[in-house]
């Protein structure tokens, strides 16, 4: 397993071993974006992550595979706001939460500008409590795993459109390439 990771990333930084691996250029660029998150439960929030190509060439190399695949490094912030107060008996309380979180996206193209993907990683989550916290609720943070599955449809050169379904929410929003 390490020797796949040290070949992917060796392949990765090297635009000429990349080459003959035959690289397609249609997603070996970085990219920012930006979420609107409809969260589990009452929540609301706002995110954003970093894509990072590990192995734009795929971790695929059956000829009989029709599409192109390519391994991503997600890094992300995300933060969730519950607007609906819980109650607790005669106690309210609201939650405030941000989620730090890294994974790896698999992208498997269906086209040059339309991918499908399963993300897996870690997150922590640090949550804020305000209002009567005197019924035993209190700050808390940990570690989660980050499973999801997600799109991105290119609009424009640079420009796409990314959805994703997983431990936040329904994240919607659009990227940028460099």
């Amino acid at each position: 397993m390490r020797r796949l990771v040290l070949a992917a990333l060796l392949l990765s930084a090297s635009p000429t071993l990349a080459a003959e691996a035959g690289t397609a250029g249609a997603n070996d660029s970085k990219s920012v974006s930006a979420w609107g998150i409809l969260g589990w439960g009452s929540a609301l929030g706002l995110g954003a992550s970093f894509q990072l190509p590990l192995v734009p060439q795929g971790l695929i190399h059956d000829p009989g595979f029709k599409l192109r695949d390519s391994l991503d490094l997600d890094l992300g912030l995300d933060y969730l706001s519950y607007w609906d107060s819980f109650h607790s008996g005669p106690y309210t309380y609201d939650v405030s939460e941000f989620d730090l979180h890294a994974g790896l996206i698999w992208n498997f193209w269906l086209t040059p500008k339309a991918a499908l993907y399963p993300k897996v990683g870690l997150g922590y989550a640090i949550a804020h409590y305000s209002g009567d916290t005197s019924y035993g609720h209190v700050d808390y943070g940990g570690l989660y795993p980050e499973l999801a599955v997600g799109g991105q449809l290119q609009l424009a050169p640079g420009v796409s459109l990314r959805g994703e379904l997983g431990w936040a929410g329904l994240k919607l929003g659009v990227g940028f390439s460099f």
